[in-house]
């Protein structure tokens, strides 16, 4: 996983919080974000990046990824370790990057991007790129 230096500090203060006050996205509304799902031939890419102008916006961002990246979702934390996710931060926000050689993995990776594309209407292809 790629992490930067200046994110340790949001890791600590996040993984402090109780798990029952941690929402899906913590203080990020879907207004202020153009999300990306996109499948592909192992794995796909969860993409969140910032569109207004508060400046705190892409950390935060940046924090929810690197969870995603070092824990998984709950929808795939079944299939564990055979599932790798890597957060690469980017200008405004970043993307977790998920691969897999396993089948049942790979076919939960594109169910769960699946239904993220449909629950925040998106407009991406639910088609493997």
């Amino acid at each position: 996983m790629k992490v930067t230096a200046w994110l340790v500090p949001a890791i600590l203060v996040f993984s402090a919080i109780p798990a029952a006050a941690q929402l899906p996205t913590p203080g990020i509304a879907a207004a202020d974000t153009t999300r990306h799902f996109l499948l592909n031939k192992d794995g796909g890419v969860i993409s969140i990046e910032a569109i207004n102008e508060d400046p705190t916006l892409p950390d935060a961002i940046r924090a929810h990824l690197v969870r995603i990246a070092a824990a998984g979702v709950p929808e795939l934390q079944r299939l564990g370790t055979e599932i790798n996710y890597t957060f690469e931060a980017t200008a405004d926000g970043g993307q977790v990057l998920l691969k897999t050689r396993n089948a049942e993995a790979l076919s939960a990776i594109h169910e769960y991007l699946r239904f993220e594309i449909r629950e925040f209407h998106t407009g991406d292809t639910e088609e493997i790129e």
